[in-house]
């Protein structure tokens, strides 16, 4: 399953990101407040200044190296154990941003692998290994159970946190300048790093990551089992329904037999992006939104692949107005994997143009 929250909402595959049409009742949904959230490429409110991803944690001039690395041992310490609020009780003491704390905090469980590999990280860093620290952050792509798309949603969040750190104008320079110093390194952190960065990462850094990946595998580092999938997910079907007051529409992709899907909540008055969610309990999804659909007599409609492109382009350029602040983190997280899903749809707009 998904780490995706299931326990919230209407749709238990995926949270609820507006109000449930279950007590809607046929009427208009609640007026929600106008939207605060940024569309993207606008500034990012997580970013902070004069910050790269080698600086993400800074305890201070007045920590002396000796003493950081005593701390950074103590703070190792146990760090897969320790429960969610603990970790980020350290991340936030390490220097972590109070922005993305608060926003961390508020996922809960579904996401302790990823922020205890951050806080291991973070130690490193502390210790005087920035490089170390970065590439620990990847760590927990290297699970021999994890599957691709699990690992597309890690690598995802891990770059959700470098854009918070770094800030959209300074991604790509700190990303090439990670992969520059990891190569050397011969860590397997360091290739699984690589080939998700070639995949998920900006454009502008995936030849580079290419090169370094396939110089790590050269050197005798082996791929994880999931690398031969990345870039071969296929379309497999969409739906959705329009009520008026908000669109509905899942498209699944898929891995082989291994199905996963991501649904959209289009607020089409304000307009805003309400809710864009993963899950891979694509079954359990269709048949919510089909009884969701019908409870309010509407059909539910098959979209074509082309269809459905367009909708995804045109959803991602709305602001995004989730109606619980805390889902826009999982929103944006989610955007780099869509974005490459959208590589294997049709663009009848390009088809147009060209």
């Amino acid at each position: 399953m998904s780490r995706r929250n299931r326990q919230r909402g209407h749709l238990r595959a995926v949270p609820d990101p507006v109000p449930s049409a279950t007590h809607r009742q046929g009427s208009k949904p609640p007026t929600k407040p106008q939207p605060t959230a940024r569309r993207r490429g606008e500034p990012d409110p997580r970013s902070f200044d004069e910050t790269d991803l080698f600086e993400m944690f800074d305890p201070g001039d007045d920590v002396p190296p000796p003493a950081r690395a005593g701390i950074a041992a103590e703070m190792a310490r146990a760090a897969d154990d320790l429960p969610v609020d603990d970790i980020l009780d350290q991340l936030a003491a390490l220097g972590l941003p109070p922005d993305l704390v608060d926003q961390s905090r508020a996922l809960g469980d579904e996401h302790r692998a990823e922020l205890a590999g951050l806080l291991t990280a973070a130690t490193a860093m502390m210790a005087g290994d920035p490089v170390a620290g970065l590439l620990g952050i990847w760590q927990p792509l290297l699970d021999r159970k994890i599957t691709a798309f699990e690992a597309e949603l890690a690598a995802a969040e891990i770059l959700w946190t470098f854009d918070g750190a770094a800030g959209e104008d300074d991604l790509v320079d700190g990303l090439v300048r990670l992969i520059d110093e990891a190569e050397p390194t011969g860590r397997p952190e360091a290739l699984v790093m690589c080939r998700m960065l070639a995949h998920l990462g900006p454009p502008a850094i995936h030849d580079r990551a290419v090169r370094a990946a396939d110089t790590l595998a050269a050197g005798g580092i082996r791929d994880r089992s999931w690398v031969s999938s990345l870039g071969t997910a296929t379309f497999q079907r969409a739906y959705g329904y329009d009520d008026g007051a908000a669109r509905v529409f899942a498209v699944e992709f898929g891995y082989g037999r291994r199905r996963h899907a991501f649904v959209f909540i289009v607020d089409p008055l304000l307009p805003c992006l309400a809710g864009l969610y993963a899950t891979d309990d694509v079954e359990e999804l269709h048949h919510e939104v089909r009884q969701d659909a019908l409870a309010h007599h509407h059909v539910l409609a098959e979209l074509a692949a082309a269809e459905v492109g367009s909708l995804i382009r045109a959803a991602l350029a709305l602001p995004f107005c989730p109606e619980d602040e805390d889902d826009e983190a999982d929103m944006e997280g989610i955007v780099p994997i869509v974005r490459e899903r959208l590589r294997h749809l049709p663009d009848p707009d390009a088809a147009t143009n060209s």
